[in-house]
């Protein structure tokens, strides 16, 4: 019999100290910048003829040309990329009648480099020459190991953010941090890929290919935050 009326009082002090455990939730934030590691470099190329074919030779004729004069330069074959081509007929009218023109072509050059003086030489310099005179566009961005890099920076911080905010809650509320609940990457984002680094866009340069001094950039910042939400277990 007193066993029995032992098992209410034993029921009633564990359900008295789960009442007095509460959690407290707590994001933690990040923001990690570095410079950029990369350069890229968009070139398109264009020609104009009367005919289909003397278009498209000329495309080629240039296309080759200037990859010849980017690895004589010092530019690695393999970074030279070419990724679309197209050439079309163009129209003028007539009296109201709609009379072919000729064709424009056009194939759209790409580099991606490391971002060093050497290649932005290579670069302006073989782009000074008149024969390739059809502008440029230039931006930076973030190597592969850059972005992992400061991915695994900004979530660590972003824990040791929440474990710096939980103590400071905790003192202020007068309770004690008793065990970490959960830890959730994705509490504060809508999509899935919760790892997709968020970073400011490249500075981008447009400029035209011509006589000067040499020329060096000097790209900004890019930076990639991240949150985590933590819950904790406390009580007084």
């Amino acid at each position: 019999m007193k066993n029995l009326l032992l098992i209410p009082a034993f029921l009633a002090l564990i359900t008295s100290a789960q009442a007095q455990t509460s959690t407290m939730k707590v994001k933690g934030e990040a923001t990690v910048k570095a410079i950029p590691a990369l350069m890229n470099v968009n070139i398109p190329l264009e020609a104009k003829q009367k005919t289909y074919e003397a278009t498209s030779d000329e495309l080629t004729i240039t296309f080759n040309d200037l990859k010849e004069a980017l690895i004589e330069a010092g530019i690695d074959k393999e970074k030279i990329k070419s990724n679309s081509m197209s050439i079309n007929p163009e129209y003028q009218y007539i009296e109201r009648e709609r009379v072919l023109n000729g064709y424009v072509g056009s194939i759209r050059l790409t580099l991606e480099l490391e971002h060093t003086q050497e290649n932005m030489n290579a670069i302006v310099n073989t782009l000074k020459n008149e024969v390739f005179s059809f502008g440029y566009n230039l931006s930076f961005s973030l190597s592969e190991s850059q972005k992992d890099a400061l991915l695994n920076e900004a979530l660590t911080e972003a824990v040791k953010d929440g474990e710096n905010k939980a103590a400071i809650l905790a003192e202020a509320l007068g309770v004690k941090v008793i065990a970490l609940d959960e830890v959730n990457y994705g509490y504060f984002n809508d999509g899935p890929d919760v790892f997709q680094p968020r970073m400011r866009s490249a500075e981008a340069y447009d400029m035209k290919a011509g006589g000067g001094e040499e020329i060096t950039l000097n790209p900004m910042e890019m930076e990639i935050r991240k949150e985590v939400g933590l819950i904790w277990r406390v009580a007084k």
